[in-house]
């Protein structure tokens, strides 16, 4: 008993790492770190003029302004000012009918075209994504959050300031989309084609600035749609068939990079660490680390049950051991490790089935499993009981106590009548409903747990008015069942170690790997070279159609 109390400490930091664990699981109440860490956002805003400006920029963009050259002052390099001063003109040209429109009109729409032209040499635009979710992520870290919550903290502040920006860009590509169209059937098109090649440019530019999923889905929404409007104005912009057939490669491939987004992470899984609902960043580490940690915490809840029980037999063996009474392993000594196996091999089972097991996470990290997963706990004194009631030699007189063979292999049968009759009851079928294999799992933990309780309160009983039958005090019997669990706790003991660091080690391998997939969530997902396998036909074709406008090339 000693060596398993003491074999806990080496484990103290392994058991801090499991109640981290669980306390990103399961969220409490924010104490005030993210009131501290908005704050250190700001204070890092002020070093960075640059990303308010163009916050700024799109905000009044948003409200009809036009006019935010001193915005630009603060942000010479970026391209994206030009872009959002078209606004104004795309919706007084997109206004009215063509019968109606007055010389006017006919001179803005010259000089929108003319500075839709002079966008193939400007300056490329930007949305600085990137640094925005790098200065959320230093300033939660200063306020001492964890890397994992840090993370996923930083990536709200992006879908925030995705509120921003996509409602504006999506409003300026659907404008120069909507001019494009109007000049191609009015025969213009030239500035049709520069027009549907701008949006493309200014996506292209917002990938390479900014490789955001929510930047790089706009962009594999839009390029597309300009690709098929240049290419369903092949034959009157003079495009050779070669280029037309390039321009449906780039669509396809772009609609099959929304494709393969919209159906990663269909299956039964989201974030558990932190708990966010979201599909995981680092899906292999993430799947690892969880079932370690199952396997930790079953590994840790065996250890404390057997020192429980440890405590509460202590007591009775004392007076048995006061009186002389020894008690004997059977088989030559064998009997301790046929004990010990037996109390322990359920636990080895949980912790293979975790580590190995094809069980849907998702699910059992939910408050409908908890009863499935903890229940089983309760099998530990039944096992007890049937270990020291098959390895231990007790006194003549005690042994009279024992409940008879038959006794015992009938309460076993008729509990395994039960859990097989559980395991073969159909689960429900319903899509909504968890797979089959985590409602089996729900249904045994929570028959095991219940049979658990019954058999030990039966056993109790029936050894207690046997004893007082026969006069026998409890302590011989309270001795064996204590020796039984003690060298348990021992093993379990060491089970609950071995686990331990294992869940350590994944914890720390999943959390670099959470750090780095939620900094480059694309290349996550979608390979690190997925830019170049989904985007290298429309970088071609811009570079084809800027070498064809001669107009474009003078400015």
């Amino acid at each position: 008993m000693a060596v398993a109390l003491l074999m806990a400490v080496p484990a103290i930091p392994s058991i801090q790492q499991l109640i981290a664990q669980v306390k990103l699981v399961v969220r409490g109440r924010d104490n005030g770190t993210a009131r501290q860490a908005h704050r250190a956002l700001q204070n890092a805003l002020r070093r960075e003029p640059r990303l308010v400006a163009v916050d700024m920029a799109l905000r009044a963009t948003a409200q009809g302004e036009s006019e935010f050259a001193h915005l630009e002052e603060l942000d010479p390099d970026n391209g994206l000012y030009a872009y959002l001063r078209l606004m104004p003109d795309l919706e007084r040209t997109a206004s009215g009918s063509p019968e109606d429109r007055s010389m006017a009109d006919a001179q803005l729409d010259a000089q929108l075209a003319a500075r839709i032209r002079n966008l193939a040499t400007g300056r490329p635009a930007r949305l600085y994504v990137g640094q925005w979710r790098a200065l959320a992520m230093e300033a939660h870290l200063a306020v001492r959050v964890p890397d994992r919550l840090a993370a996923y903290e930083a990536d709200g502040v992006v879908r925030s300031y995705g509120l921003v920006y996509r409602p504006v860009l999506r409003e300026l590509a659907d404008g120069m989309l909507a001019r494009a169209k109007a000049w191609r059937e009015a025969g213009r098109s030239a500035d049709a084609v520069r027009a549907n090649a701008a949006v493309i440019r200014l996506m292209m530019n917002l990938v390479d600035d900014s490789p955001w999923p929510e930047v790089v889905l706009l962009a594999a929404e839009y390029i597309p749609a300009a690709l098929r409007a240049i290419t369903d104005g092949a034959g009157a912009a003079g495009l050779p068939p070669e280029v037309v057939e390039q321009n449906l490669a780039a669509a396809a491939r772009l609609e099959a990079l929304r494709a393969a987004w919209q159906t990663y992470g269909v299956d039964e899984i989201t974030n558990l660490l932190p708990h966010t609902g979201d599909v995981p960043p680092a899906r292999e580490a993430h799947d690892r680390v969880l079932r370690s940690m199952l396997a930790a915490g079953y590994g840790a809840g065996a250890w404390l049950a057997l020192a429980v029980i440890c405590m509460v037999l202590l007591p009775f063996a004392r007076v048995a051991w006061y009186s002389g009474i020894v008690v004997r392993w059977l088989w030559g000594g064998w009997g301790r490790l046929v004990a010990v196996g037996i109390v322990i091999a359920p636990l080895l089972l949980a912790i293979v089935i975790f580590l190995g097991g094809n069980l849907s996470l998702a699910w059992l990290f939910s408050l409908p499993s908890v009863r499935g997963l903890v229940m089983p706990v309760l099998l530990t004194p039944v096992l007890v009981g049937v270990a020291a009631w098959l390895c231990v030699e007790l006194p003549a007189g005690a042994a009279a106590a024992r409940l008879s063979r038959r006794t015992v292999w009938f309460m076993a049968g008729a509990a395994l009548v039960v859990l097989v009759g559980a395991a073969i009851f159909p689960t429900l079928p319903e899509a909504w409903r968890p797979s089959p294999g985590v409602q089996l799992f729900r249904r045994l933990g929570v028959v095991v747990g219940v049979e658990s309780l019954a058999l030990m309160l039966i056993w109790m009983t029936w050894g207690l008015i046997r004893r007082r039958r026969l006069k026998i005090a409890p302590g011989p019997t309270a001795a064996g069942c204590l020796a039984v669990a003690a060298w348990a706790w021992m093993a379990a003991a060491v089970v609950a170690l071995a686990v331990s660091q294992l869940n350590s080690w994944n914890d720390a391998r999943h959390e670099k790997a959470f750090v780095a997939a939620s900094a480059d969530p694309l290349a996550d997902r979608l390979g690190p070279d997925w830019r170049n396998a989904y985007f290298r036909e429309t970088e071609a074709l811009l570079g084809h159609l800027d070498k064809r406008d001669p107009m474009a090339n003078l400015h």
